[in-house]
């Protein structure tokens, strides 16, 4: 008899340990928040917002929805229609190091996506081993992406296939790339 007690306590001990672990796993992922928009769900995580495009997993600072007005149909076109694009800055802004983090994550992200061909240039190169880039050398089969310091207004503008990302904080730089990374995904 007091083996039979023994052995039902063993059971009932691991039977609330197992649910109690289960219960938490539920509860945890119960209280992640989700974004649905076209057709991609949106998990917030630790590394930001979770998603899955083509069988990828994708990290992204923000929602859709937080970053859509930044990108217009004129941009979303040029953008989505072309093969190549190459990235310029100038090295000596305020937030150069910011700008180069986001372009690199850019990068990483369209590898595993697409094959459009990403190049890089600066607008003062000198000291650099990257080419001299401006929006003089945007054409429409290599659109310039070109970010500009501002002390008005932000923006991402298109004027003659030279995307022109103006800013004027870092929060404002992490929107607008997030926003470029969810047009080249398909996302927006």
């Amino acid at each position: 008899m007091k083996d039979k007690k023994k052995v039902f306590a063993s059971l009932f001990i691991a039977f609330i340990m197992v649910f109690s672990i289960f219960g938490f796993i539920l509860s945890y992922s119960l209280d992640n928040e989700t974004v649905k928009y076209n057709g991609h769900k949106f998990v917030n995580t630790e590394q930001g917002w979770l998603t899955v495009i083509n069988g990828e997993r994708f990290f992204f600072a923000y929602t859709p929805k937080d970053v859509e007005t930044w990108i217009n149909e004129e941009v979303k076109n040029q953008l989505k229609n072309t093969e190549q694009l190459t990235f310029s800055y100038n090295p000596n802004d305020l937030y150069s190091s910011i700008i180069t983090e986001s372009i690199l994550q850019l990068n990483n992200k369209l590898h595993k996506f697409t094959k459009k061909q990403l190049n890089f240039g600066l607008t003062n190169n000198s000291g650099y081993s990257l080419p001299l880039i401006t929006c003089s050398n945007a054409s429409e089969q290599n659109p310039v992406v070109l970010f500009e310091e501002s002390n008005e207004n932000s923006s991402i503008d298109l004027d003659n296939h030279c995307i022109k990302i103006r800013y004027t904080t870092q929060s404002e730089i992490l929107q607008q790339t997030t926003a470029l990374s969810l047009v080249l995904t398909e996302v927006i």
